[in-house]
């Protein structure tokens, strides 16, 4: 492509030929372009096929672009040249690719074919495998059956070990059954005589109650007497230091001393009166005091009895409760070793009807343990899950 002399403005076609549509060549060539940007050529060799993706018209929208920079340069010869020789390359990688594609059609030939015969050699493969892993499993199932055979023979003989010691368990279980028995017969009558005691112990609480009850009551009777002797001890206290005054002013009055004697002789007198009665007042409040003092005493020493009895009311019942408890489990541990016995006796008659079962298929085992029938085999499976599934 060659171009005269500048261009004028209004011509505006210029563009690469199209590529064809079926051969891959819609590709965009944007490396060679970007390459003739820079003034440098690049072979198509060196154009990775990842980075051709474009469209027909990002083509054409590049070289539209590159022209109107041409026309921004001024269109100089060496701008048309550098546009030339990106076209060319342009046109040789397009030719490269189709040569590509036609390979790659060539080789997924190929790969189909070989794909095929890969697919029916991998059928071969897994018709051998799965006739193979069929005869391991007869063997197995053989072997197993033979494990199984002297497994079972070693668990009858372990079943009649196992049936001596339960013969024995039997018997010791029945000497604790004995002594539970008395153990919960002891434990009835100390229960007994517990509660017996409570009796005692809440009646002599109660008496001791009441007791406290009427010692309360006197020492309240005690205090009130107490009170009133203190009143009128205060009132004869009062009345004789009135009279004493009434003799000191006589004494010091200006009255004949025949008048005065005989007025100080009759007070001396209820004077006298006076202090024989305080000294029988305090006299007998000093008795109701020590009579208080001795009921606060015992109304005490009742109360802190009647706590003590208290307390031993407590502890026996706690004791009643804890034998009750004791009874329940012993009672408790008496039944579990009836369902022992009972569960061992289940379990032996099943060892006996296992054995009666299985000994006539041993027999034929063992006459025949070069060739067994998968009939054989379920119905010896079937009895060791029938009698000796845990």
């Amino acid at each position: 492509m060659t171009i005269d002399g500048p261009q004028d403005p209004n011509v505006n076609d210029l563009s690469a030929p199209e590529p064809d549509a079926g051969d891959g060549s819609g590709d965009r060539p944007e490396t060679a372009l970007a390459s003739a940007d820079s003034g440098d050529v690049l072979p198509p060799s060196d154009v990775d096929l990842a980075d051709l993706g474009l469209e027909k018209t990002s083509a054409e929208t590049r070289l539209d672009r590159l022209v109107a920079e041409s026309r921004e340069a001024d269109y100089a010869p060496r701008r048309i040249r550098q546009l030339e020789m990106a076209l060319e390359q342009c046109q040789g990688y397009i030719h490269e690719l189709k040569a590509t594609l036609s390979d790659q059609e060539f080789l997924a030939t190929q790969l189909a074919a070989t794909e095929e015969y890969s697919h029916i050699q991998q059928q071969a493969i897994s018709t051998l495998q799965d006739q193979l892993r069929q005869f391991h499993a007869q063997d197995q199932q053989i072997q197993i059956l033979q494990d199984q055979r002297q497994a079972l023979s070693l668990q009858l003989d372990e079943q009649h070990h196992e049936l001596i010691a339960l013969r024995a368990f039997q018997s010791h279980s029945t000497a604790e059954q004995e002594n539970l028995h008395q153990q919960i017969h002891n434990l009835r009558e100390q229960l007994q005589q517990s509660q017996d005691s409570i009796v005692q112990s809440t009646q002599q609480r109660i008496i001791s109650q009441k007791t406290v009850d009427r010692l309360r009551q006197d020492i309240r009777r005690q205090q009130e007497e107490v009170s009133s002797l203190e009143w009128q001890l205060n009132k004869a206290k009062e009345t004789l230091q009135r009279y004493e005054s009434i003799i000191q002013a006589l004494q010091k009055s200006q009255q004949p001393d025949s008048q005065k004697n005989l007025a100080i002789q009759d007070l001396s007198a209820t004077l006298y009166k006076a202090q024989n009665k305080i000294a029988s007042l305090e006299n007998e409040l000093a008795q109701q005091t020590l009579i208080q003092a001795r009921l606060q005493q015992a109304s005490s020493e009742l109360e802190q009895q009647s706590l003590s009895a208290q307390e031993r009311i407590e502890h026996q019942e706690q004791q009643i409760a804890e034998m009750q408890e004791q009874i329940l489990h012993q009672a408790q541990q008496g039944r579990e070793y009836e369902t022992a016995i009972q569960h061992w006796k289940d379990r032996l008659q099943r060892y006996e009807d296992a054995f009666e079962a299985i000994w006539p298929i041993l027999q034929g085992m063992q006459r025949q343990s070069s060739k067994i029938p998968p009939q054989l085999l379920n119905a010896v499976h079937q009895v060791i899950d029938q009698y000796f599934q845990a």
